[in-house]
């Protein structure tokens, strides 16, 4: 189920959140391999570090990621 059939489906429910704010990886290869391609791997920790930051804006809760 994709962004845009979740979000209806909230909307249907009256489930919608105040915001919803959305992460994503731009990849550019989505065969098959072992492990993350280096450029990837960058990105999912930059938007691990992200994520916790927002944690810690919204919640004032700190997250250590692992």
């Amino acid at each position: 189920i994709d962004v845009g059939r979740t979000y209806a489906l909230g909307k249907e429910l009256d489930r919608i959140p105040e915001a919803l704010r959305i992460y994503a990886v731009d990849v550019t290869n989505t065969g098959h391999g072992a492990g993350l391609t280096a450029p990837v791997e960058l990105a999912l920790r930059d938007l691990v570090a992200r994520v916790a930051a927002e944690i810690v804006r919204v919640t004032g809760v700190s997250v250590e990621p692992s």
